[in-house]
């Protein structure tokens, strides 16, 4: 008998099997356990000043709303789109700003001469940044995500097959119907956070500093 059989698992403190990692090929290899989630879209994002946009600039957009977060990693991933309308499709958060746009002179948040400067930073921007941008004047930086394009589109009726390892996808649209979501989950618990500045092909942009 190992050291590490499940029949000692409360043996050591409770050690026992290692749990399966990031890179691990078997989690890939056999089929994933089902998740099916069946939604509404959400409405459009706030833009810092109570107002409702969507894909209609570049500029950065609280769409926390449209976040869909796995309780594991996928193994894949089917999105079915019955909308009515254009559905778009991407990994990284559009609060995460790009290192051009409006407002790069930043936002006064405190009040005073602190000039908060989340074009050096490349993680998501905070709701009283957010704020603070789109005030008298919409100063927001251009979101990441928006200006490289980097999102895929799905239109009505249409369906989008993904075989990839994620842990959360964004899905906005201003459909008033329904989006189906199909996913193969593996056995591994990994944060696999993917809301910075600088990820190639998920964010673009060149990496910045992070919040905190």
């Amino acid at each position: 008998m190992s050291y590490f059989d499940k029949d000692r698992s409360l043996y050591a403190g409770g050690l026992g099997w290692a749990k399966p990692g990031i890179n691990a090929v078997g989690e890939y290899q056999v089929s994933g356990r089902p998740w099916v989630k069946t939604f509404t879209l959400p409405d459009p994002g706030n833009n810092g000043n109570t107002t409702s946009e969507h894909f209609a600039d570049d500029k950065i957009l609280d769409d926390d709303d449209a976040k869909i977060e796995f309780p594991a990693i996928t193994k894949s991933i089917s999105i079915v789109n019955h909308s009515g309308a254009d559905i778009q499709i991407y990994f990284c958060s559009l609060r995460v700003p790009s290192e051009t746009g409006a407002g790069l002179e930043g936002a006064d948040v405190d009040g005073a001469d602190g000039v908060v400067e989340v074009i050096a930073r490349g993680s998501k921007v905070t709701d009283a940044e957010l704020n603070a941008y789109n005030g008298a004047s919409d100063n927001r930086p251009d979101s990441a995500v928006k200006e490289n394009k980097i999102y895929r589109i799905v239109s009505d009726e249409m369906s989008l097959n993904l075989e990839m390892r994620c842990k959360r996808i964004y899905i906005t649209g201003t459909g008033a119907n329904r989006v189906s979501l199909f996913a193969e989950l593996t056995n591994i618990d990994h944060e696999y956070n993917c809301d910075h500045r600088g990820l190639a092909g998920i964010s673009g942009c060149t990496a910045g500093t992070s919040l905190g």
